[in-house]
């Protein structure tokens, strides 16, 4: 009877290994937005339930990033929707891919071995029809018309230094005018601008949220918003619509797996026309539909063909000028300073991207502040956000809530303490709040707690960072286990003695980048 039970047991742990354990994994990369990438999850598992194909977001600087730091080891197998920039500063670490069949692509459209182009995106003017008919104005059509004094504060557009779409204005004001004439052309458009967004996106958020008028963004996200009952439409510009393209590939050396090669093509020929029919209708394909409801016909290219004048225009321009017109959120109960401002629009421009970082002000320059400037500024613009968690020394805890509800008031706050079942209870609840603060004592206390919550925060904070410096200690393990979007880091003191400090809080900010 013994040995029946044990060569059962047995051929159950043959087929446990020979099962879900045995199938070969592929690592995609993916810099689509969500809804994409959820359709991309679904269809692949469809397609290859042989494989366990991992569908991995990672915003695209953090993935040229990665790229380019850990090289043939990436995890990576597949790389879907990096920017072109940022994919020609990388395209050495991708397989040769001359030989693959691009006849289905319009001619022009693939100009390296190394990627294939994956979609184009065109960017055009997106106008609130219920403002302009409210105030009797007329649609510009033109990149002088938005000069005009009526539309003074009504304006965002992407700064080019941080976004695509930014870029592709920029470069066709620069093809239009030339590079002198647009440079002072952006110096006088910069006082009608409500604000320079870091990311191609931000411009159609701030007119969804009523902030402007006039959104310099992406064509398909303005007829997004208009399909959801925006009242919207979209103004393409006399000069024709700029745009720009994103690419993707295959990390050298794994262009002789033959699942890899199998999965590669799968996305270019199937996946790849469905993205592009549905979600981003520019055509780059010869039999490319467009599925996408209201979106316009026949928008003409702009002229973007001096490429090599987009780095000259972005050192000329003076950028700095407009920072001291940053929109801070409106339920933040503090005057910033110009550095202040310009410290929240750094992590906010991180943030966007995916990327954490070290805020390192000196003692008393309003760290805290710039934090809370941009936790309020993610619940304004995203009403179902997740929580925050900041982790500081046990002595600031009260300090940080204080400092919540003198400058974030409507911020609902939480302090982790108590007995252990105090503490359990309240992470258990975390969802109920906007903030949660605890010490770095605590938190390496509680951190199966966190665990067995299956905790997902918007930021983490670690404060007073220094307490992080040394990678081996019970504190930076605990911290680094927290599951965070994004996590910054605020000291006056990243390095008091070696490189090694800094090391290990960049290795919270941004793991296994920094290896």
């Amino acid at each position: 009877m013994k040995k029946k039970i044990l060569l059962i047991a047995m051929l159950f742990m043959v087929t446990l290994l020979t099962g879900c354990g045995s199938k070969e994994k592929v690592v995609i990369y993916t810099s689509m937005e969500e809804e994409r990438n959820q359709k991309l999850s679904e269809m692949v598992k469809k397609e290859f339930p042989e494989l366990n194909v991992v569908v991995q977001y990672m915003a695209t600087g953090n993935s040229a990033a990665k790229i380019k730091n850990e090289g043939a080891k990436v995890e990576a197998d597949i790389v879907l929707d990096l920017e072109t920039a940022h994919m020609k500063d990388v395209q050495d670490n991708f397989a040769d891919l001359s030989n693959f069949d691009t006849s289905s692509y319009l001619d022009g459209v693939n100009t390296s071995n190394n990627y294939l182009t994956w979609v184009k995106y065109t960017m055009n003017l997106i106008i609130d029809n219920k403002y302009f008919k409210e105030h009797n104005l007329s649609a510009p059509k033109t990149y002088e018309d938005l000069l005009k004094p009526e539309y003074k504060d009504l304006i965002a557009m992407p700064d080019p230094k941080t976004s695509g779409t930014g870029y592709g204005f920029y470069l066709n004001a620069v093809n239009i005018m030339g590079e002198d004439k647009a440079i002072e052309y952006f110096k006088k458009l910069k006082s009608n601008l409500r604000e320079y967004t870091t990311s191609g996106s931000g411009p159609t958020n701030l007119l969804k949220q009523g902030e402007i008028a006039i959104a310099m963004g992406m064509t398909a996200q303005g007829v997004e918003a208009i399909n959801a009952g925006y009242d919207f439409s979209i103004v393409e510009l006399e000069t024709g619509s700029p745009y720009n393209t994103t690419s993707c590939g295959i990390i050298k050396g794994r262009e002789t797996n033959e699942n890899v090669k199998k999965v590669f093509n799968w996305l270019i020929k199937d996946f790849g026309k469905y993205d592009k029919e549905n979600y981003m209708p520019d055509k780059i394909l010869k039999d490319q539909k467009n599925k996408m409801k209201n979106y316009p016909e026949n928008l003409k290219d702009a002229n973007i063909s001096k490429d090599d004048e987009y780095k000259k225009i972005v050192k000329n321009i003076d950028f700095e000028e407009l920072d001291d017109d940053i929109a801070v959120p409106k339920s933040l109960n503090a005057n910033l300073r110009l550095y202040q401002k310009i410290g929240f629009k750094w992590l906010k421009s991180l943030d966007e991207y995916g990327l954490g970082g070290i805020l390192a002000d000196d003692m008393g320059l309003g760290k805290t502040v710039q934090l809370l400037a941009l936790i309020l500024d993610n619940k304004e613009r995203d009403k179902n956000t997740k929580p925050s968690i900041v982790v500081s020394p046990s002595s600031l805890t009260l300090n940080w809530q204080a400092e919540i509800n003198k400058f974030a008031s409507s911020l609902k706050v939480e302090v982790i303490h108590g007995c252990v079942e105090e503490r359990s209870k309240q992470i258990s609840e975390i969802n109920n709040y906007d903030v949660v603060i605890t010490s770095y004592d605590l938190l390496k206390r509680d951190i199966d707690f966190y665990k067995e919550e299956n905790i997902e925060f918007k930021y983490i904070i670690a404060d007073e960072a220094q307490y992080i410096k040394n990678n081996n200690t019970q504190n930076s393990k605990a911290i680094k286990e927290i599951n965070a979007k994004t996590k910054f880091a605020l000291t006056g003191t990243p390095i008091e003695n070696s490189l090694s400090e800094l090391w290990s809080i960049f290795d919270f900010i941004m793991p296994r980048i920094f290896v």
